[in-house]
């Protein structure tokens, strides 16, 4: 039967193995969000902001990095809006 103790430190290890994902999810949504690589950097951007608030969610508040995943989406959303702006200059500029 486990310890009381034990049982913590398991809990503990998995929200450090969450918070490590978390981070590692919210990198590369960051890199990609700065980078843009022609607007696949931004949708990488946009789903890893969004793959992290479930993350966080899920983390039932302690996990850290709500304004990283806002960031991230907030970078992917803009780089998928200066791609919507810029199809629609090339559209509307060829009759």
């Amino acid at each position: 039967m486990p310890v009381e103790g034990e049982q913590v430190r398991s809990s503990e290890c998995d929200l450090d193995e969450q918070q490590r994902k978390l981070d590692r999810v919210l990198r590369v949504g960051l890199f990609f969000g700065l980078v843009w690589l022609g607007g696949i950097g931004s949708i990488i951007a946009f789903v890893s902001g969004v793959r992290a608030r479930r993350i966080i969610d899920s983390g039932d508040g302690e996990l850290e990095g709500n304004f990283r995943s806002l960031a991230c989406i907030l970078a992917g959303l803009a780089g998928i809006g200066m791609w919507a702006v810029i199809l629609f200059v090339v559209l509307a500029g060829n009759p």
